[in-house]
């Protein structure tokens, strides 16, 4: 199945076909990776996922069609992922949320002050276990609703 077809299915045809309903929004600026999102969307047919470049657009899209996972980068010239998933959390408190970055010792004493933080580190190691992770987040898998209860913020390397 090409993929530009199963981006426009309604969440019905997507119900019915088995594919998720579930929404990813990736905020992501480096070329680079917006390329690896694009071509590992085929990975994660339960997720419609949205790649904005752009933090404001992120949020537009956000309050006007909704998303069940906010996936962010750190650092960005227009606003920081942290700053986008505090806003984010504004419009939609329970949306999940998780940010990448290569940054890693500048959020060693970062707590969020509402919702729950989770981290991955780039690069990816295992795709595989990147994957999963997703699966796990958006169906809220008892690992996962476990972390939750107990952190504010956790880092999965993967």
């Amino acid at each position: 199945m090409e993929l530009s077809y199963i981006e426009n299915l309604t969440p019905e045809s997507r119900r019915i076909m088995g594919l998720g309903t579930k929404r990813l929004l990736v905020v992501e600026d480096d070329p680079i990776l917006i390329r690896f999102w694009k071509r590992f969307q085929s990975h994660l047919p339960f997720y419609k996922m949205i790649i904005e470049t752009d933090p404001h657009q992120a949020l537009e899209t956000l309050a006007e069609d909704g998303a069940d996972i906010l996936l962010t980068d750190l650092a960005m010239p227009a606003m920081s992922g942290l700053e986008l998933i505090r806003r984010a959390l504004k419009i939609n408190a329970t949306l999940k949320t998780v940010l990448t970055t290569g940054h890693m010792p500048q959020l060693v004493d970062t707590a969020m002050e509402d919702g729950f933080l989770h981290i991955i580190p780039k690069p990816y190691k295992n795709l595989k276990n990147l994957e999963s992770f997703l699966s796990m987040l958006g169906e809220n898998t008892g690992d996962i609703s476990q972390v939750e209860k107990s952190e504010r913020l956790y880092v999965w390397n993967l």
